[in-house]
């Protein structure tokens, strides 16, 4: 017999929320996470949409809600412009969107607006849930070396870094260890897709910049600067205000010798305000990005979710929730397996749905909200780019099918089984 029904494999926020809805469920958890202390990291931080849903039906929307301010628009705009004075001010709007128009969401409420919250953060919210469920254990400090699966069960051994090792089995593996996953890479599933030649720069910071006219979250369009603002609490007009301020760089402007030089230059070019410029990097991280798939989600008993699974740019904010959205159908595929008896084909067609949601939403939209920023004219891409012309426009036909767009976006279990 199994010691646990899951072992959850990374205990970031998609692992610990698949451990947080099959707790709910009944079902024990047994959660591997290969870091010890890992420092919060300037990743993930929009909540909207399916997302906002999932952690409601989680019983902690309410308390994510109140953990960051939520932001009803989003706007497009040109790179800061100089001031005679020798400061910067925000760049010439582009384009501005009204989440709310021609939506029936109440304010506060799930469905309106984006909520910001780092993702470190929404791990604080789940964990002490999970362990006060008397159904989980977990062990820092603990990767994956080696797996093995049979018609009965999964046996998983993991290893510190001091050698010692821990050998558990488990009726099922929920594989969320992120996308150097190992164990992925255990079972020979390969990640299909591209990777983007630039190097992304995530930084908390702190900045005295002025209050963003109409919406505190921008994309700024600008070809060889561009790059995403967003307040992590609401901005204060008297002082400092925390932001996420994201760019890109290349692989020579990474370079040890000339990171920090070149990170300096990127501050100059994108941030508005006084010169000279004055910042506190809070956390700083640089990363790759991709446009990568697994072949499948599912292999036997061990699934994929989250990053593990698939990787896209963080253009538009639509990693986590895809992977939130894989963890909410996970939890319950494997509830219909466990406790209601249905076969292990079930968890094929959890794949399935999770590969077409992948490939037909979270990859295409986006590739194009990274090339629009990236790669657009600004002072064209009215004219050139379907989205913005829509924006601008006020189409509505053209808004709606954006809205429908992400219709495919959660997976319902229930319907599918």
């Amino acid at each position: 017999m199994a010691e646990k029904q899951v072992i959850i494999i990374g205990a970031g926020p998609v692992g610990l929320f698949v451990a947080l809805r099959l707790t709910q469920l009944g079902i024990s958890v047994n959660i591997l996470e290969k870091e010890k202390n890992a420092p919060p990291a300037p990743r993930a931080l929009g909540y909207f949409g399916a997302s906002m849903f999932a952690l409601e039906r989680a019983g902690i929307w309410e308390e994510v809600k109140s953990g960051g301010p939520t932001f009803g628009a989003l706007g497009w705009r040109k790179l800061a412009t100089e001031l005679p004075d020798g400061s910067k001010d925000w760049g010439e709007e582009i384009a501005f969107w009204n989440l709310a128009d021609g939506s029936s969401y109440e304010e506060g409420k799930p469905g309106w607006g984006m909520t910001i919250m780092g993702q470190h953060r929404l791990k604080d919210i789940i964990l002490p849930r999970i362990m006060k469920s008397g159904l989980a254990e977990i062990n820092y400090g603990y990767g994956l070396t080696h797996l093995n699966q049979d018609g009965n069960g999964v046996t998983v051994v993991a290893t510190n870094e001091d050698g010692d090792t821990k050998t558990l089995t488990a009726e099922y593996v929920v594989a969320a260890d992120g996308g150097k996953s190992a164990t992925r890479k255990q079972l020979g599933i390969e990640l299909e897709g591209f990777t983007w030649p630039e190097i992304i720069i995530s930084n908390d910071v702190e900045l005295n910049v002025p209050t963003p006219p109409r919406t505190g979250v921008n994309y700024i369009i600008a070809p060889g600067d561009w790059c995403f603002f967003c307040p992590l609490t609401y901005p204060n007009p008297n002082g400092p205000t925390p932001y996420r301020v994201t760019f890109a760089m290349t692989e020579g402007e990474c370079k040890p010798e000339e990171f920090d030089l070149n990170v300096k230059r990127k501050f100059e070019a994108v941030v508005p305000g006084p010169r000279p410029l004055t910042y506190k990097i809070l956390r700083q991280q640089p990363y790759r990005i991709h446009q990568r798939l697994a072949s499948s989600m599912v292999k036997g008993r061990v699934c994929l979710a989250g990053d593990a699974a698939h990787l896209n740019s963080p253009w538009g904010g639509l990693g986590l929730t895809t992977g939130l959205l894989d963890a909410e159908s996970l939890a319950d595929a494997l509830d219909f397996v466990i406790n209601k008896n249905k076969s292990l084909d079930t968890l094929q067609i959890w794949s399935d749905a999770r590969r077409k949601a992948f490939s037909t939403v979270t990859n295409p939209i986006s590739i194009k909200n990274k090339l629009r920023c990236s790669d657009q004219n600004p002072d064209t891409v009215v004219q050139d780019d379907p989205f913005i012309r829509a924006i601008v426009s006020r189409d509505e036909g053209e808004l709606n099918k954006i809205a429908h767009a992400f219709d495919n976006w959660r997976t319902t279990m229930s319907e599918l089984v």
